[in-house]
């Protein structure tokens, strides 16, 4: 029987969760706001040990602010975004975060600098990101979704931490092909 691990992925809205996911699971060109809760479901495998990851796609608009909090139960990694090319979007991750801690004490976080490819429109440096991310005790990463930059290894190691194995990896994850939409609670 294989184990099941959660993990959600916030930051306000046109910061690029879904650009990421996708990027890693290609499905179409065309990417819209997530307006409701979306499951992408992972299939991984370390050393032939069998795992699924649950990743919840949350909307960053803020009339479904409230409800997010109900997805912040009981989860296994937290992957917190924002846009390099806004500051705002970075002043929002302290708010995840602080919200994440409130219904999950001990979560694996990973802070993502995201848009990377728009280095030259760049108003968050990475330093500031990763100062933030060795406060609270996070992983950090900077990628493009755009252009595939880290995507591989932000997966990798989500992989890693929500099966709480800390070692080079040897096989790659697995997306599986199900997508599956829902509104209401986990």
């Amino acid at each position: 029987m294989s184990q099941n691990y959660k993990a959600i992925m916030l930051g306000i809205s046109n910061v690029g969760k879904t650009s990421i996911i996708n990027a890693f699971r290609p499905l179409n060109d065309i990417i819209e706001p997530t307006v409701r809760y979306d499951l992408y479901q992972f299939s991984c495998s370390i050393d032939g040990n069998e795992f699924t990851i649950g990743l919840w796609d949350i909307p960053g608009q803020t009339q479904y602010r409230p409800m997010t909090q109900t997805f912040l139960r009981n989860v296994d990694v937290a992957l917190i975004v924002y846009d390099i090319t806004s500051e705002d979007s970075f002043d929002n991750v302290n708010e995840d975060y602080k919200l994440l801690i409130q219904e999950t004490p001990n979560p694996h976080v990973f802070i993502i600098g995201n848009k990377v490819d728009l280095e030259s429109e760049r108003r968050v440096f990475a330093t500031v990101g990763e100062n933030y991310a060795n406060q609270i005790g996070a992983k950090f990463f900077e990628v493009s979704a755009l252009h595939n930059t880290n995507i591989v290894e932000l997966f990798d190691a989500l992989k890693l931490a929500a099966s709480g194995i800390d070692k080079p990896i040897t096989e790659s994850i697995n997306l599986s092909n199900t997508k599956e939409k829902k509104k209401g609670c986990c």
